[in-house]
């Protein structure tokens, strides 16, 4: 697996990434998010495969200011649902962002959805729960962190 930031070589793939209307209404679609220039898009693929896609992004009000990336929008493809695949792009995210953003030394995760199956995954891609249910970012979400 890896992962690669959005540009225009992708767009049939982001066009062709499937979704359920139920994931449709805690996350943003992705054809939609890639056109929001405050986020950098993130694809993962696994051989030539799109499998994942999160965004990332800034948030100046949160404790650790310009050092910090707010990662949120994540989603499989429903074709390729229970495989591992969001867990083991989480675990290669903080290498990422050392590689593209190296002055970024904390990664937030923010979800809505699903609280406990999410949780889990988050844990077990090694980011901790901060129990902040109240950041400025969003509401009815729930926080995880991890450094760099």
């Amino acid at each position: 697996m890896y992962l690669t930031l959005y540009n225009e070589s992708h767009e049939s793939l982001i066009a062709n990434y499937c979704l359920s209307e139920r994931k449709l209404r805690y996350v943003r679609e992705p054809k939609i998010a890639v056109n929001d220039s405050q986020r950098f898009s993130v694809l993962a693929f696994e051989d030539e495969l799109l499998v994942n896609f999160f965004t990332l992004h800034r948030c100046p009000d949160e404790p650790h200011g310009a050092n910090a990336l707010i990662v949120e929008d994540i989603s499989t493809d429903y074709r390729h649902l229970r495989k591992g695949y969001a867990t083991r792009a989480l675990q290669l995210l903080p290498e990422f962002v050392k590689q593209h953003f190296p002055e970024v030394t904390h990664l937030i995760l923010l979800i809505t959805e699903d609280k406990n199956f999410t949780r889990s995954l988050c844990k077990y891609a090694g980011f901790e729960d901060t129990g902040n249910t109240s950041l400025s970012i969003g509401n009815g979400q729930v926080s995880f962190q991890t450094s760099i």
